[in-house]
């Protein structure tokens, strides 16, 4: 019932997962493009399954990209970043998955319909340095902005002209 999660939903396999809308345990997908074997690990956010995240996050193979998702509509990405003293699991989750090896990084920044496709948003949101201070390399990280619930530069062109600004087409390095 929740269509904001509809590409999580196709993970999650438990009936608890899917009743409640939120990843409890790591999911593995794999499938296979021109140029690469994917092999997909889609580890948990929620701050009660901490444990289980780890668990997939030591799965990665540091020898390869690491998709690290951040919410980009108004409020989310601030708690993400734990900015104002609340939250802070966006920041978690790239310091532990720099602490286990990851050296490239894609930086899927999603929900960007929820700011009306906003370049300035998309700029504002100052995670560059944070990524540096963990030991990422600015050569080994992918900016993607996107929105799954309206299919922009996910698995097809950009068809929503607020996001002309947007030139990088996030599975022509995939395919």
């Amino acid at each position: 019932g929740k269509g904001s999660f509809a590409y999580a939903w196709a993970l999650d396999e438990s009936v608890e997962e899917r009743e409640r809308g939120i990843t409890m345990a790591v999911a593995v997908a794999r499938f296979e493009s021109r140029k690469f074997h994917v092999v997909m690990l889609d580890s948990l956010g929620h701050q009660d399954f901490v444990a289980n995240m780890i668990s997939g996050a030591t799965q990665a193979d540091a020898d390869h990209a690491v998709i690290l998702v951040v919410d980009a509509s108004i409020g989310s990405f601030e708690v993400g970043m734990g900015l104002n003293g609340v939250g802070g699991q966006t920041k978690g989750h790239a310091q532990l998955i720099r602490s286990f090896g990851v050296e490239q990084l894609v930086v899927a920044v999603n929900k960007m319909d929820f700011v009306g496709y906003s370049k300035e948003r998309f700029d504002s949101m100052q995670l560059g340095g944070f990524l540096r201070s963990c030991g990422f390399r600015e050569s080994h990280i992918s900016w993607v902005p996107l929105s799954v619930m309206e299919n922009q530069n996910l698995v097809a062109a950009i068809t929503e002209p607020r996001f002309s600004w947007c030139v990088w087409y996030f599975c022509s390095h995939v395919s």
